[in-house]
C-alpha cells in the first residue's frame, strides 16, 4: 500500500501549506484592522520616568513625609505648564518630515499656547532643499499656533538642519555641536568621456532651453554650467533671506559662506541663543513643568510582519 502512504503524506503536506497561508492572511488582516492608518504616537512622562529611577532614595523618608510629597506633586501636576519633546534625525531627504508633521498635528490639538512649550531635539547634516524646506514649514505651524518653540542641537544642525533650527524662538546647543553651513552645493559625476572611449552613444532629447543644464552621461557645456551656477546662487539667496527673516540679529554676509562652526563660536555670531545640552535644559525645568516625550512607533511592512511572526 505504498501509494496510500504517499497519498497521505501528500495530503498532510498540502494541509500544512494551506493552514500556513490561511494563518498569514488572518494575521495580515488583523494587523491591518488594528493599526489602520492612524499614526502610533506615544507619549512618555519624563518626570515620572526620573521619579521611578530615584524611588529607592525616597524609601528612607517617613510615611507622613511621603504622603505630603505625593500630595504636593499631584497639585503641581494640575497647575504646571507642559513641555512636549519632539525628536528629528535628518537624512539627505529629510525622510522623517512626515512623522514630524503627524506629531505636530497631534500636539496642536492638545498644547496650550498660553503656557506650553515644544522642544525639538534636532540632529541633521542637511540635505535636499525641498525636503528641508518642507520640514521647516512644518515647524512654522507651531509658531503660527502661538506655541513657543525651542530647538536643541546636541551634535549637528548644518545647512538644511540649521534652516529648520532658525524657525525656533530659542536655539540651544551643546558646546561642540556643529552649526551653520549656510550654503548650497550641486554636484554630479560625468562619464561622457568614458562612454566615448568605449564608442557608446548617449542620446538625450529636451524641450526647453534650460531643461537640462548638467548631465551624467552627456557633454556638459559652458552655457549649461553657467545656468546651473545661476540656479544655485538663487537658491542660496533664498536660504540667506530665510535665515535673516528668522534670525534678524545675524550678520548674514558673515555667516553665509558655507562654513560651519562649533556652538561655542556660533553663539558669538548669533546663530544660537544658549550653550546647553537638551538633557541639561530639560532637567532645569523638571520642577516647574510637566515634560512629555513624544515618539511615533515604526509601522512594519509586510516582510517585517512575517519575519517577526516566524522568528519571534
Amino acid at each position: 500500500m505504498l501509494w496510500l502512504e504517499n497519498y497521505w503524506e501528500f495530503l498532510l503536506k498540502s494541509l500544512t501549506v494551506f493552514i500556513t497561508i490561511a494563518g498569514i492572511l488572518i494575521l495580515i488582516t488583523r494587523q491591518k484592522h488594528t493599526t489602520s492608518d492612524i499614526p502610533q504616537i506615544r507619549m512618555k512622562h519624563y518626570n515620572n520616568m526620573l521619579k521611578k529611577m530615584s524611588e529607592h532614595l525616597q524609601h528612607t523618608l517617613s510615611t507622613k513625609t511621603k504622603k505630603k510629597l505625593t500630595r504636593k506633586q499631584k497639585n503641581q501636576h494640575k497647575s504646571q505648564p507642559s513641555i512636549f519633546i519632539l525628536t528629528f534625525k535628518g537624512d539627505l531627504k529629510a525622510s522623517q518630515t512626515k512623522i514630524l508633521a503627524e506629531e505636530i498635528s497631534v500636539l496642536l490639538t492638545i498644547a496650550n499656547p498660553k503656557k506650553d512649550t515644544i522642544l525639538l531635539k534636532l540632529e541633521s547634516p542637511g540635505g535636499t532643499v525641498p525636503g528641508y524646506g518642507l520640514a521647516a514649514a512644518q515647524l512654522s505651524r507651531i509658531k503660527s499656533a502661538g506655541i513657543k518653540l525651542i530647538v536643541s542641537i546636541d551634535q549637528m544642525a548644518a545647512s538644511g538642519g540649521y534652516m529648520m533650527a532658525c524657525i525656533a524662538d530659542h536655539i540651544l546647543a551643546a558646546p561642540f555641536a556643529i552649526v551653520g553651513s549656510i550654503g548650497v552645493v550641486l554636484q554630479i559625476p560625468n562619464i561622457n568621456r568614458l562612454l566615448k572611449r568605449h564608442a557608446i552613444d548617449f542620446e538625450q532629447l529636451t524641450a526647453g532651453e534650460h531643461k537640462r543644464t548638467l548631465t551624467l552621461c552627456g557633454h556638459n557645456t559652458h552655457e549649461g554650467r553657467a545656468k546651473a551656477q545661476i540656479q544655485i546662487e538663487e537658491t542660496h539667496q533664498l536660504f540667506k533671506t530665510f535665515i535673516k527673516t528668522h534670525r534678524p540679529k545675524v550678520n548674514i554676509k558673515q555667516v553665509s559662506t558655507g562654513e560651519y562652526w562649533h556652538a561655542s563660536t556660533a553663539l558669538g555670531f548669533n546663530l544660537l541663543d544658549e550653550i546647553s545640552t537638551s538633557d541639561e535644559w530639560m532637567f532645569k525645568h523638571l520642577n516647574t513643568h510637566q515634560i512629555y516625550m513624544i515618539s511615533t512607533a515604526h509601522k512594519p511592512n509586510l516582510i517585517e510582519k512575517l519575519t517577526t511572526q516566524f522568528t519571534g
